[in-house]
């Protein structure tokens, strides 16, 4: 109890701080667990929680019934930072006027702003708070003039950069368009306070910050660009479209042998051989009509044996009696075209015969004995109706790798070990004690409860799935409600994406219809490499602008997974060209919450009257994809409750980790 204002918030605050410590543990001990007394702190080591000297504060103590005798502490865990003063300037005050001047540190804004004009655009690039734990977006104003009240909302986005040209929606800007700009961050959906947007950069009601469309600078006085407006090797392939350079471009003459590239040797037409040449010239003379080229030490016609294509020398080509005996040397019958006659036994070595291509109508019938054919080490039999088949224990273990499901039929299969890809199944228990009380309203959503998914088996990738029922309690006087709980994953901090379609990148892109909603499309079947837990981008390392996968299909018709996302345009996809990345933490720093793209899950809540007892909702969840182990939390609020309170008690599930 306290009559002063300042102690009255520094109490509240440590409270709502420890409120956060909700994980409660009922830790059986022996006998010695009599000694640690309500209000008591303790040290908890757990590997199984990743608990190593995690402190806890005794809430009280039973007697255990499993009749070997021992303590049962129920603990909850604590923490010293949750005692810790706020900053003197976030205390609300008193004014002389008896007023109240609120303490509120507000939502942090944005900071360097800057505009540089593109040919076609205008960017914009700014520094992000360092805190955007409650930061849903950043905001960006143009002004066709420095004045504030002139000014439009052109879009937003979470990341440090944006483009503005003709295809944005809200203010399409042209050549010679000058506009000026303001950014600020927005914590809640709505609203104007100093509670739901930070102060805006710059901080002015006129801004300082502009730029032009199409500005060239220096070069806008200039009628054409010469050398002296050129870098050295500052136009290359890139800077050339496709047939813009044909023969009226080239001068007659200005390219000769010399302006060719290293490694790229045309052929020379002449009448005379040239006396100085390099290895790997090529010469056409006329006088003869023959291609010649330079071997390094002299021009030459000679043809290397393996250059000649099959059948272009017939016997007109080859003079008479010039191939005899020791001409011909077989080592493949395959090579000789021809009825041999009749091969005396014994003169043909068995390892000088190679029979590529053998059909059976070349074999006659009770010729060819089982026992005379060895497959790469494989035993091989007739049954009894004379059919070719695999011998008893015709094939060892060592030859046995892998079998292809796609391309093997296997009546009835016998291992004595089958390791690999296999699902888990386990049990997932989460208690809150005594009761968690959810919070009306998206603004006051807080933790229910926190678990870990263990690792898969073999650290193999699989997707994990919660399927079980949320235990609740409602008040006598509880009214009609909504129930909203949102999953949410916390980020190892991945810094590179993984590309994703190959090389062909992006290969179609549009908009769902509904605001702010596309598409983008990339080949093959990408549905087990995505899920809503990570994010997309068109950089593998620090992107800019990263966007979150609502919906992943796969379309058999086109052979093109579809991913639905959010963009920072109302009507323009973010995605139309280029590469992708997927990142399962979606760039985000390792420690951040991920929530689920999907969106939360909402019961509808009943007033059941005058019944106050255990309730249970389904619960079925979708987890990310992943080898090792991960942390969730699951965040909580009712809507349109107006009396009465709601309280959670528990999560009872099976955690499913599928391949």
């Amino acid at each position: 109890m306290t009559n002063s204002f300042y102690m009255a918030q520094r109490i509240a605050h440590k409270l709502i701080q420890q409120s956060d410590l909700q994980k409660v543990l009922t830790f059986p001990t022996n006998l010695a667990g009599i000694n640690i007394a309500v209000g008591d702190r303790v040290s908890v080591t757990l590997s199984e929680f990743n608990y190593t000297n995690k402190t806890f504060v005794c809430l009280g103590w039973n007697l255990s019934e499993s009749g070997a005798g021992g303590v049962n502490l129920i603990l909850r865990e604590d923490d010293s930072a949750s005692y810790a003063d706020m900053a003197s300037g976030s205390y609300s005050t008193v004014t002389a006027s008896g007023g109240i001047a609120e303490g509120f540190f507000g939502v942090p804004d944005p900071s360097g702003l800057s505009a540089t004009a593109l040919v076609e655009g205008i960017e914009l690039d700014w520094t992000n708070p360092v805190n955007m734990t409650h930061v849903i977006a950043i905001e960006i104003f143009a002004s066709p003039d420095s004045a504030w009240a002139n000014s439009v909302k052109i879009g937003e986005t979470i990341g440090t950069q944006f483009i503005h040209d003709a295809s944005n929606g809200v203010d399409s800007i042209a050549d010679g368009d000058e506009r000026y700009y303001w950014v600020r961050a927005r914590r809640f959906p709505t609203g104007e306070g100093t509670d739901a947007v930070s102060d805006r950069n710059p901080d002015s009601d006129t801004s300082t910050v502009n730029a032009t469309r199409g500005a060239l600078g220096a070069l806008a006085n200039l009628d054409t660009v010469g050398d002296a407006q050129i870098d050295d090797n500052a136009v290359g392939t890139d800077q050339i479209a496709d047939d813009a350079v044909t023969a009226d471009q080239i001068a007659d003459g200005a390219v000769d042998i010399s302006a060719f590239a290293s490694g790229i040797q045309p052929v020379q037409v002449v009448s005379t051989l040239p006396s100085t040449a390099a290895q790997g010239d090529m010469a056409f003379l006329t006088t003869d009509n023959k291609l010649y080229r330079y071997n390094g030490t002299a021009w030459t016609l000679a043809v290397d044996g393996g250059d000649i294509v099959a059948n272009s020398i017939t016997a007109g080509q080859i003079a008479a009696g010039a191939i005899g005996a020791t001409e011909i040397s077989v080592t493949n019958l395959a090579a000789i075209n021809s009825d041999l006659g009749t091969l005396t036994a014994g003169t043909i070595d068995a390892s000088s015969v190679t029979v590529s291509n053998l059909s059976a109508t070349s074999i006659t019938a009770g010729t060819l004995d089982a026992d005379r054919l060895s497959i790469d080490g494989v035993t091989l039999d007739t049954n009894a109706s004379g059919q070719l088949i695999i011998a008893d224990d015709g094939v060892s273990d060592d030859q046995v790798l892998s079998l292809d499901g796609s391309e093997t039929t296997i009546t009835n299969l016998q291992v004595a070990n089958l390791s690999g890809d296999v699902s888990e199944v386990f049990n997932l228990s989460v208690f809150v004690y005594p009761y968690h009380s959810v919070p009306e309203g998206f603004n006051n959503e807080d933790t229910f409860a926190e678990f870990t998914i263990p690792a898969p088996d073999s650290s193999l990738n699989k997707y994990a799935s919660l399927n079980g029922k949320v235990k609740y309690v409602p008040s006598t006087s509880l009214d009609d409600c909504i129930l909203v709980m949102k999953f949410e994953r916390k980020s190892k901090g991945t810094s590179s994406g993984t590309l994703i379609g190959g090389v062909v990148g992006i290969v179609g892109s549009g908009t769902t219809g509904s605001p702010y909603t596309h598409y983008v499309e990339i080949s093959g079947n990408h549905t087990k490499e995505i899920d809503a837990y990570g994010g997309i981008a068109q950089s593998q390392t620090s992107p800019s602008d990263v966007s979150k996968p609502k919906a992943v299909e796969y379309k058999s018709s086109t052979n093109r997974t579809r991913i639905i996302y959010s963009g920072t345009q109302q009507s323009t996809p973010t995605y139309t060209t280029g590469s992708l990345y997927y990142n399962a933490d979606r760039w985000i720093s390792s420690g951040s919450w991920l929530d689920d793209a999907q969106g939360a899950q909402r019961y509808p809540i009943p007033d059941v009257g005058s019944i106050s007892t255990l309730l249970t909702l389904p619960l079925n969840q979708a987890l990310a994809k992943s080898s090792a182990a991960e942390d969730y939390r699951v965040l909580v609020h009712t809507l349109g409750r107006s009396s009465g309170t709601l309280s959670l008690s528990a999560i009872e599930s099976q955690i499913f980790l599928m391949t």
